[in-house]
């Protein structure tokens, strides 16, 4: 019933954040998270780069804790379409996408092929090639547990 279910959710927010914590001790894990917090500043610093800043923080947030999370398109989570979800942000992640997604993605897939080499790098793989599928087309996502 309800409580085995409340265990279970209970046992697997634990799981996440012990991997959390065992990716910390990875030098890769941490490098990505402060290259993508670098780029949310250089985004939010240029004008032009303004309307992907929160993209890239959000993908940052995701990279540093990304055990036990989904990227879900936030129309699904709010229930109704906003300037990220619409056309405008179909726009944006075609140019990001053009300029900057499709290398992204290919360096996380690369090191998530890399880490998928040892038994103990697969949860880890498995997170890069999340974010890689995010760095495709950020705008207009969502976090959720």
């Amino acid at each position: 019933g309800a409580p085995r279910r409340r265990e279970q959710t209970l046992a697997a927010e634990e799981i996440a954040a012990l991997a959390d914590v065992a990716r910390e001790c990875d030098a890769t894990a941490n490098q990505v998270v402060l290259a993508w917090m670098m780029g949310g500043v250089v985004m939010a610093v240029t004008i032009v780069g303004l309307p992907w800043a929160p993209a890239v923080f959000r993908i940052g947030i995701f990279a540093f804790a990304p055990f036990g999370r989904h990227v879900v398109p936030r129309q699904l989570v709010t229930g109704r379409e906003d300037l990220g979800t619409g056309c405008v942000g179909l726009i944006l992640n075609v140019v990001w996408f053009v300029f900057a997604g499709w290398y992204i993605a290919l360096a996380h897939v690369v090191i998530g092929v890399a880490q998928a080499i040892t038994l103990i790098g697969i949860p880890f793989a498995i997170q890069h090639f999340k974010l890689a599928a995010l760095a495709l087309a950020p705008v207009g996502k969502a976090l959720r547990p």
